[in-house]
């Protein structure tokens, strides 16, 4: 069963700055886009914003855990929340959990959904060893294969809370 976090204008107002030295960052490293994505540099900062969105959401549904995204602008190599939970976010209202093929398989990826902004689906979560079986495989566009999840598929939310208690607990 989904959740829903309603983001307030300051929750807004932090991930809108995490998402602009996100792309602030990836501008000054040079760093190119995954998976053949040829989007234009407006398109870029507004999906880094609406990433750091998700994020946010994520962070408040699972609260308290903290937000790399919010420490570091590179958050290459760190998951978004926690050590193993990684935020995917989807605009669109029947969105799929997307998990890149190079994606770390021992992460916990999370689908936020934010087409009602500023009102947040949390929709469920799947292991990456899980997500990245070849039956989930499919091309998003001509040169970008991924594995993409529909959420009807995905594990609760109750077991990922419980997950991160656990962790949480042995720290």
């Amino acid at each position: 069963m989904s959740a829903w976090i309603t983001l307030s204008p300051k929750d807004i107002a932090v991930a809108d700055e995490v998402g602009t030295r996100r792309r602030q960052a990836a501008i000054i490293r040079n760093r190119t886009q995954k998976n053949n994505r040829t989007d234009d540099a407006k398109t870029l900062l507004q999906t880094d914003i609406e990433g750091a969105r998700c994020e946010k959401a994520g962070q408040l549904c699972f609260a308290p855990v903290e937000w790399h995204s919010q420490l570091v602008d590179d958050p290459r190599g760190l998951p978004d929340l926690d050590d193993f939970i990684d935020v995917k976010g989807t605009s669109y209202p029947a969105g799929r959990l997307i998990v890149q093929r190079d994606n770390n398989k021992d992460w916990a990826y999370l689908l936020v959904r934010s087409h009602k902004h500023p009102v947040y689906e949390i929709v469920g979560w799947m292991w990456g060893h899980q997500a990245q079986l070849e039956e989930h495989i499919m091309e998003l566009e001509p040169g970008r294969p991924a594995h993409c999840i529909g959420g009807k598929i995905l594990n609760p939310l109750s077991e990922l809370y419980e997950e991160l208690r656990i962790r949480q607990a042995f720290r």
